[in-house]
């Protein structure tokens, strides 16, 4: 377990700079430790009852298609509804075993309530936080 830790948190250091150097247009090699890379990437812009987003549909993409130069398997939703959204969480948690790198990439509308963390789909109605609880997807589900 512990190696996985330490993995997880070099993964987490690591990639980033490897995602940055990549989208410069540099060479990034992967060394690959067996691990198997997986992705959950969501983009939402066009929310029904808040305010719209410009660019989240936009930094998603480019952060799809990063994911995908550097090996990544992704799984990948634009304005996503509720349904869709816990579809995708689904599919991504369905393919993390042993030896699966995962990560998760959100541009959207987020709330935190309680010290609980919320992703907004496209489709949300919260008129209270009560609705947030119900209708957003809990982080604590990826």
């Amino acid at each position: 377990m512990a190696g996985r830790v330490v993995l997880l948190l070099t993964m987490l250091l690591i990639l980033p700079m490897r995602i940055a150097m990549a989208m410069d247009g540099r060479d990034v090699p992967l060394i690959s430790h067996g691990e198997n890379r997986v992705a959950l990437v969501i983009g939402n812009n066009n929310y029904a009852n808040v305010t719209k987003l410009q660019n989240a549909v936009a930094d998603a993409k480019a952060m799809r298609d990063e994911l995908k130069k550097l090996g990544f398997d992704v799984v990948y939703r634009q304005d996503a509804n509720r349904k869709e959204m816990n579809k995708a969480v689904d599919a991504f948690t369905s393919k993390i075993a042993a030896n699966t790198v995962g990560m998760v990439f959100y541009a959207g509308h987020g709330v935190q309530i309680d010290s609980n963390n919320y992703l907004l789909p496209v489709d949300i109605e919260a008129q209270e936080a009560s609705d947030v609880v119900h209708d957003g997807v809990g982080t604590g589900l990826v």
